[in-house]
């Protein structure tokens, strides 16, 4: 009923505006309709494709829409070079005090009830937090950890000093996590207003704040959530580089990222995205053979130090995840299929993964006819900054790996979920900058209002999905549980004595870690 309503509605309208482009003989007036049909099929090709008999039309609308998508930036070039590239001028107290509201949104959401919600505590959430408070903290030997603090060295060191500061607890290895996810979303502002405009800077960061995702992945302290802040800074730092034309600030963005190499496997592909924003900018640029030598060098210096560690490393995950075992003697069909399954995890539903247990796709649906708007609007500029920067940030996460590993998880795109909502944000930008210039200025307070509703109310039901709709599982929950009733029982003169089965693969048995940790803090 709402596929239905909504296409109608939005089609009527369209189809009015192409009526009244015709009398009056408007071309732009046509690019609206065009617009607006587009966005029409895009939003029923998505409820078409969450019912499992309309999945066939679903495809088929949605690459009616890219198309419409496509030729609407072709027709309307200018306008969005334009729309990309004015300094849109706000006052400097408004700037501030949008940017104050879009990190009070990611505070809420990743800082509201940390100590009790998610309820249960992950596997490796378990493992990694009490590996970094045996080595880090009581300065005890552990085989895992020693292994995993030599070859991430990053992740440990980001994460000690709040379990110094806080004392060691599974909600200090939260609140590092959150407070890291915070801060990158305010980079990430920062990043984009370099790129682009600020209205539209501000718009990605909000989308952002309140991603389902990203706050469920914030409020993990396992090793996959540690690395949203280092794409992001290293972008950052490489855009300042770039305007500055000095070498030296090409070593700095290069020393974020051969720290964002050192934190998880999932931010490798930074390593070829920040190469190949590089090469693009720097050839732009009227500077010598040797200065842009001497720029990549810098760049790439740090991550050549960092070989000796990351090497070993490597090797291992090359072999856990075991490429040759995953069917590519098929080729083309294999890639295929491998590659449907990515764009499935986007638009239909999550594969089953543990920083993100909810049934839907990995963004909130509402956003993927605008994803989808803005990916081909930046296919259609690709010579805008903003466009390729966003479009190679994306690509190298999103495809590559997922694909070839076959692991169209959640935490393996989280690096380039930025990238995501970055488009998000041109689709909706652009969509409301060519209808405000159509309706008129007497509609246009009524447009400006229903927009803000939107704006509002779309962050509210990211937060009510993930507090009313994200669950732990039982195993989560029993981890919990024993940490929590060993710690309670825990003092300074009192044995406690647990029963439990060797090697018989039981809670009890595997939770160690947590049982310490729980005692520890207790004592």
């Amino acid at each position: 009923e709402a596929a239905i309503a909504s296409t109608v509605l939005t089609g009527l309208l369209a189809l009015s505006i192409v009526i009244l482009a015709l009398v009056r003989r408007s071309p732009s007036r046509i690019k609206t309709a065009l617009l607006w049909t587009s966005l029409s099929l895009a939003m029923c090709a998505q409820w078409c494709l969450g019912r499992e008999p309309e999945h066939r039309m679903g495809i088929e609308l949605y690459l009616a829409a890219a198309l419409g998508f496509f030729i609407w930036a072709q027709l309307a070039k200018q306008q969005i070079v334009f729309s990309l590239n004015q300094p849109i001028y706000v006052k400097r107290g408004l700037e501030i005090t949008l940017v104050v509201a879009v990190i009070a949104l990611a505070s809420f959401g990743r800082l509201f009830e940390l100590d009790s919600i998610p309820y249960g505590i992950e596997g490796d959430e378990a493992k990694w937090t009490g590996e970094v408070v045996w080595l880090g903290i009581r300065g005890l030997p552990d085989y895992s950890g020693l292994y995993h603090r030599d070859a991430l060295p990053v992740s440990f060191f980001m994460q000690t000093p709040f379990h110094q500061l806080l004392g060691p607890s599974i909600f200090s290895a939260r609140f590092e996590v959150a407070f890291f996810s915070i801060l990158a979303t305010f980079l990430f502002y920062l990043l984009l207003r370099r790129l682009t405009n600020i209205p539209l800077a501000l718009l990605s960061a909000w989308l952002l704040s309140a991603s389902i995702f990203d706050i469920s992945a914030s409020r993990l302290a396992n090793v996959e959530s540690h690395v949203k802040l280092w794409p992001i800074l290293t972008l950052l730092l490489l855009a300042w580089a770039i305007r500055a034309r000095r070498w030296h600030l090409y070593a700095v963005s290069g020393i974020a990222l051969a720290l964002g190499l050192l934190t998880y496997d999932t931010v490798w592909p930074l390593l070829l995205a920040a190469v190949i924003i590089c090469m693009i900018e720097i050839n732009r640029q009227d500077v010598t053979r040797t200065e842009k030598a001497r720029f990549v060098t810098a760049l790439l210096a740090p991550s050549i130090f960092a070989l000796p560690i990351l090497l070993p490393y490597l090797a291992s995950r090359l072999g856990y995840y075991d490429f040759n075992a995953k069917g590519w003697e098929e080729g083309f069909s294999t890639l295929w299929l491998y590659f449907s399954k990515v764009l499935k995890s986007w638009y239909i539903y999550a594969n089953v993964d543990f920083l993100y247990n909810r049934m839907g796709p990995l963004v909130n649906a509402f956003l993927l006819p605008w994803i989808t708007m803005g990916f081909f609007v930046s296919l259609a500029t690709l010579r805008q900054r903003f466009s390729y920067w966003t479009l190679i940030w994306l690509a190298v996460f999103i495809f590559p790996v997922p694909i070839a590993a076959h692991s169209p998880l959640g935490r393996v795109y989280y690096p380039g979920l930025p990238a995501v909502y970055a488009l998000a944000a041109l689709g909706l930008f652009l969509f409301a900058y060519d209808s405000l210039s159509f309706i008129g200025k007497i509609l246009q307070p009524l447009s400006v209002t229903i927009a803000l509703v939107v704006l509002i109310w779309l962050p509210l039901m990211n937060l009510y999905i993930y507090f009313n709709e994200t669950g732990d599982e039982q195993n989560r929950q029993v981890r919990r549980e024993i940490g929590e009733i060993a710690g309670s029982a825990a003092d300074m003169d009192t044995l406690i004595v647990l029963p439990n089965i060797p090697h018989g693969n039981e809670p009890l048995n595997n939770e160690y870690q947590m049982i310490e940790l729980f005692m520890l803090a207790k004592i």
